[in-house]
């Protein structure tokens, strides 16, 4: 199975967390970062799995549009979801999905999952790390990616899918 991993981060935990999903899937794998102007076609691969990067409640522009750019090919492959943020309650993850992604795909997606987060304050501008400091109350840099998650992410992206999935 051809699986294409498609996402859009800033600071480069969402890469991270892409890189170790890729090494817990099988076959070949495919990893397209939009926020640098990448692009795949997803009609080319059996299995899509599309994220980014949550800022203040919002999915990066670019995996946004890419999920409404390609919606109709979205629901015809098997599809998988997920977040890199630093909001871990689950209720606040169900409602990233909801507000981000469009309702039919949402309910198309096989998985979805939320891998956590990390600060690099070396790598943020001086408003952005303002904005750490003050809404989340992060005072350095941290590294909070749940490798458990992706792993169990991974597999689950595995599973077969279910029988009646459109194909």
């Amino acid at each position: 199975m051809n699986t294409l991993i498609a996402y859009a981060g800033k600071h480069g935990a969402t890469r991270q967390a892409c890189e170790e999903l890729m090494r817990g899937l099988s076959g070949e794998v495919t990893l397209v970062d939009l926020g640098a102007g990448e692009t795949a076609d997803p009609a080319d691969y059996d299995r899509v799995l599309v994220g980014g990067a949550i800022y203040a409640g919002a999915l990066k522009e670019e995996a946004k549009t890419f999920l409404e750019e390609h919606q109709a090919v979205l629901l015809t492959v098997d599809l998988g979801l997920f977040l890199c943020g630093a909001d871990k309650k689950e209720q606040r993850q169900e409602t990233f999905f909801a507000d981000n992604v469009p309702a039919e795909l949402l309910s198309h997606a096989r998985v979805r999952g939320h891998f956590g987060h990390q600060f690099h304050f070396d790598r943020m501008n001086f408003f952005e790390r303002l904005i750490v400091k003050k809404v989340v109350k992060v005072r350095q840099s941290e590294d909070k990616l749940d490798l458990d998650a992706i792993k169990r992410f991974a597999s689950a992206v595995e599973q077969a899918p279910a029988e009646g999935m459109d194909e």
